[in-house]
């Protein structure tokens, strides 16, 4: 065994994309992890039944389609000239019972998703423009300015978007022919081929001028050519499926609980355009365990033999359940103290990605009511870094509310002994907590801290109503964290109370901000990412001008004193606690003048405080940063802690 640091997660294995072969012979995933030039290497592995070999050793494949039963396709550029290529994407082709890949066809668009419909002929999901009107002359300075005139005008990560669209084009790899199927002004945010090739399902938002929340639903019939357009602006929908049995969607109306309601399971009759709720069971839907040992994602929902599959988030783990759609019987396929990541499925045989108790991504193979491992690509990492257990403590709160929470002993604790600890604060606010690996929790708890973290009001898995913040960020929530704070304290003595900190990420930087403001218990802080200002987030955060209207159930011309009373700048004034300030530059969600804001608010009232910029980094810098930009992260953050709590 050996001490963790921050570079331990180098070390790390990520699985994605986890994906059978057309006849489930053959299932494959995309695993990565990082390499030595501040980056990841990303391969295709075969992971079904006595199969787990590397299919790639490139290092860029990071997404793959199964041409067919022996073969897949993935994007790449293994020459100059297809690296220089940035209006156009190559495909390549790799036989799975050995051999090299080879230069497939050549997509004539900066493809984001590909896939076969049949023969020859596939459905392309690819970044393109708005048509703008042409300007009276060539425009030789287009390259020095950027013009804006919708909302969002730019996007987390992917700066300006204004202008930009994800749209769906047909594509015939035999000829090279491409054609859109969907408009200018649309936005395409999934697309699935169903019905023997017959059809395009797709959700859309179109807008000119200001993108709405809601989505539309379009079915697109490659005979005819005809599309047809269902619950135009009617619901949020955040996954669908279709197959024989009709059109299923993860959706909410968004009408009693603001934009975080969860989501019905309905069923979309192609026919009549009528909508029938399959399952409401108040539960979030297609949701993971929080976690900074992610990296790509999973399918979460897919119909397949007359039952839909889709994970969900239920208390402080996420499950795999079957919904039997001629009968409407519901169940728990696999239930697990952990996080079911995503999963395929292919007739009888049901494999997923999971992270199961303390150990990390792994695929497994379902078999009745067991979980068989498939892969053990972290293994050597466990066996070098075992984990600590969480010790899980509930309590009521001030209202009766039951709230669960962890607490991370360290290791070498001896009797009489104490230490400092630190509070972690998650973000969202819907997201949870649970018992599933966290790299930064156990890093901090193998080198002497105890890490207490908890799931408080507006976290999710336990309903709508228990996740409503709506206009009441830093009320109920703030009160929740500080009960628990005194739980721990009392439960676990060894704890310093003079020597405890606290960080979070996301709303769990406002938080941190928030606490900095009302109480001076917090030896030092660790603020990551956060909002310090509602009356700047909402008006300049690429999701603002929706999520912060939402969240704060007020806006600057209807309650500007209620966004203002919610800030945490508002408060600095009352600020006593050391803070340092983790902010990406490209985070275009809680954009680096938030950090600022506070930075300079406790400079001017005395606090000592640092701030730390990361560039190029954007709003998942804790999670799929680069390398070398998390390992500074984290060992920013541990020395401010070593250093002010005295470790």
């Amino acid at each position: 065994m050996e001490k963790m640091t921050s570079s331990s997660l180098r070390e790390i294995s990520f699985v994605s994309a986890l994906r059978h072969s057309p006849e489930g012979g053959h299932a494959a995933a995309v695993v990565s992890r990082a390499n030595g030039d501040n980056g990841y290497d990303s391969r295709l592995w075969l992971v079904g039944e006595g199969e787990v070999c590397p299919l790639t050793a490139g290092g860029e494949e990071r997404a793959f389609l199964w041409e067919d039963e022996g073969h897949l396709l993935f994007p790449a550029a293994r020459t100059k000239a297809e690296k220089e290529q940035t209006d156009a994407t190559t495909y390549y082709r790799l036989p799975v019972d050995g051999g090299e890949a080879v230069p497939a066809f050549t997509v004539p668009l900066k493809a984001v998703e590909l896939q076969r419909i049949e023969g020859s002929r596939y459905l392309v999901t690819a970044l393109g423009e708005r048509d703008d009107p042409a300007p009276a002359e060539e425009d030789r300075w287009a390259g020095d300015y950027q013009v804006i005139d919708e909302l969002p005008y730019w996007g987390n990560g992917a700066g300006f978007t204004n202008g930009k669209r994800r749209r769906l084009y047909l594509f015939d790899a035999q000829t090279g022919a491409c054609e859109p199927i969907t408009a200018p002004t649309q936005q395409v945010c999934q697309a699935r081929v169903a019905g023997c090739g017959r059809f395009v399902g797709y959700t859309v938002q179109g807008f000119e001028g200001v993108q709405p929340l809601q989505h539309t639903f379009c079915l697109y019939d490659l005979t005819s050519g005809e599309t047809r357009i269902y619950l135009e602006g009617d619901y949020t929908i955040l996954q669908f499926a279709m197959a024989e049995e009709g059109i299923f969607l993860a959706a909410a109306k968004n009408d009693r609980w603001g934009i975080d309601q969860n989501p019905e399971i309905l069923r979309l009759d192609a026919e009549t355009g009528e909508v029938e709720t399959l399952l409401d069971r108040d539960r979030s839907l297609c949701d993971a365990v929080a976690s900074d040992c992610r990296l790509g994602g999973c399918t979460t929902f897919v119909c397949e033999g007359g039952k839909l599959y889709f994970t969900g988030l239920d208390g402080y783990s996420s499950h795999l359940y079957t919904l039997e759609l001629e009968s409407g019987a519901f169940a728990e396929r696999v239930h697990l103290s952990g996080s079911v990541d995503g999963f395929s499925v292919c007739g009888e045989q049901l494999l997923c990605v999971a992270m199961v108790g303390q150990d990390l991504q792994e695929v497994y193979r379902v078999e009745g009511d067991w979980l068989q491992p498939v892969t053990a690509f972290n293994r050597a990492y466990l066996e070098k870094y075992p984990p600590i257990a969480p010790q899980h403590l509930t309590f009521a709160d001030a209202d009766g509310v039951e709230v669960d929470g962890w607490v991370l002993v360290p290791r070498d604790l001896e009797e009489g002994e104490r230490r400092p600890a630190i509070l972690d604060i998650h973000g969202g606010p819907k997201a949870a907590f649970g018992e599933v690996y966290y790299h930064e929790m156990q890093l901090w708890a193998s080198q002497g801290y105890f890490v207490f973290y908890c799931n408080p009001r507006g976290s999710e898995g336990k309903g709508n109503a228990f996740a409503e913040l709506r206009g009441a960020y830093g009320t109920y929530d703030y009160d929740d964290l500080m009960q628990f704070c005194d739980l721990v304290l009392e439960r676990y003595p060894a704890i310093d109370e003079g020597r405890v900190g606290v960080t979070g990420g996301s709303y769990g930087g406002f938080m941190t901000n928030w606490i900095i403001g009302h109480t001076d218990r917090f030896r030092a802080a660790a603020s990551q990412r956060s909002i310090s200002n509602w009356l700047s987030f909402t008006y300049v955060c690429d999701i603002g001008y929706w999520f912060g209207t939402d969240q704060m159930a007020a806006d600057a011309w209807s309650d500007a004193e209620k966004l203002w009373w919610h800030s945490p700048l508002k408060y600095d004034d009352n600020c006593k606690t050391p803070t340092i300030f983790i902010h990406s530059d490209e985070d275009y969600r809680c954009w680096i003048p938030e950090g600022y804001q506070m930075f300079t608010a406790l400079k001017l009232h005395g606090v000592e405080t640092r701030m730390c910029v990361f560039h190029g980094e954007n709003h998942e810098l804790s999670r799929s940063g680069k390398p070398e930009h998390r390992i500074r992260r984290l060992d920013e953050i541990t020395a401010w802690f070593d250093r002010h709590l005295e470790k």
